[in-house]
């Protein structure tokens, strides 16, 4: 059974990383900061997983353990990821 927490923290990672991934994108372009890729590539991989993890509380296609403790630290990872990039 797929409870309301694990759909919420789900598209949360999907989202966030999914934004984030094209602001640094965009940032990538506009300063030429090589660095960017990595960061840009960390933030698709956490959409992947995001997606691989949405696919497994929908359907049967895919199946990844899902776990709501688990969920919560990939958007703490994310929220820490973005604040180490607009921290100076």
């Amino acid at each position: 059974m797929t409870g309301a927490v694990e759909v919420v923290l789900a598209a949360s990672v999907i989202v966030l990383s999914l934004g984030l991934g094209g602001t640094t994108w965009l940032s990538l372009h506009r300063t030429g900061n090589r660095r960017l890729i990595y960061v840009t590539a960390a933030f698709l991989a956490f959409a992947a997983k995001g997606v691989l993890t949405a696919l497994a509380l929908f359907t049967a296609i895919v199946f990844v353990p899902v776990d709501t403790v688990l969920l919560a630290a990939d958007l703490a990872i994310l929220l820490l990821l973005y604040l180490s990039l607009i921290m100076k």
